[in-house]
Formats: C-alpha cells, structure tokens, sequence
C-alpha cells in the first residue's frame, strides 16, 4: 500500500512541475493595437446588452441612424445604404468614446427606435471644432 501511494505521489508531483514549468501561451505575441482592444470592448458590450446596431455619435442628428455591423481585428464593417450590397470597413484605432445610446433604425424587421453602441472617433471630433 505504501508502495501505491509512494508512486502516485512520485507522478503527482512530476506533473505539477512539468505544468507548473510549461509555458502556455506564447510571450512572443505584440501586445494588442488600441484598436483591436476597441473591438474586443465593443464585441463584450453587445454580447453582455444585446446589442446588434452601431452608429457614429459624433456626426449629429444625421448620425444617429443604426447599421448592423461585423468585427474583424481592429475594424468595423457595416453597409452604408441597407438596400445596397456595398460593405464599408472602418477602423477602430482613431475611436475616443464608447456610448450606448437610442438611435434610429432603418430596418423594417425592428422598431423605429433601437439600443446602439455610439462610436466617436478622433478625426470627426477634430474636423467639426
């Protein structure tokens, strides 16, 4: 009995220094682009409030019209005109501000009115001072 105990005890602490010395994720990796940290706050914000639409918050009123949209890495991808097969992608690095907020939607299979992620990005902000 001391035997078994002996050579399961022997295993277990082999195996909690091989694990303990294992290198499990890969420390050669660049650090994430602020842009690609964006995505990764938009990607959680949508999923945690079920959210679906996206719109520029800082160009006004005209602004404020929600577009469903896709991520991939540090852009944003949406249809500018829903009738259109035409996709946009913008990226996310020049974005300064998250917001949720009411928007309008376009899209006959929702209300008028729709929770949205609102993006203000840096270029917009300086263009309209």
């Amino acid at each position: 009995m001391k035997k078994i105990f002996s050579i399961i005890a022997t295993f277990v602490a082999i195996v909690a220094f091989t694990t303990g010395c294992a290198n499990f994720g890969n420390t050669q990796d660049p650090p994430l682009t602020p842009g690609e940290l964006i995505a990764d706050q938009i990607f959680e914000i949508s999923r945690r409030h079920q959210i679906d639409f996206f719109h520029f918050s800082d160009k006004g009123p005209m602004g404020m019209e929600a577009r469903r949209f896709g991520l991939r890495g540090n852009m944003i991808s949406y249809k500018p005109d829903i009738e259109s097969d035409v996709i946009e992608y913008r990226s996310l690095e020049d974005v300064i501000q998250i917001r949720i907020e009411r928007a309008r939607s376009p899209y006959v299979d929702t209300p008028k009115s729709v929770k949205s992620i609102g993006l203000v990005f840096r270029d917009r902000v300086k263009s309209q001072e």
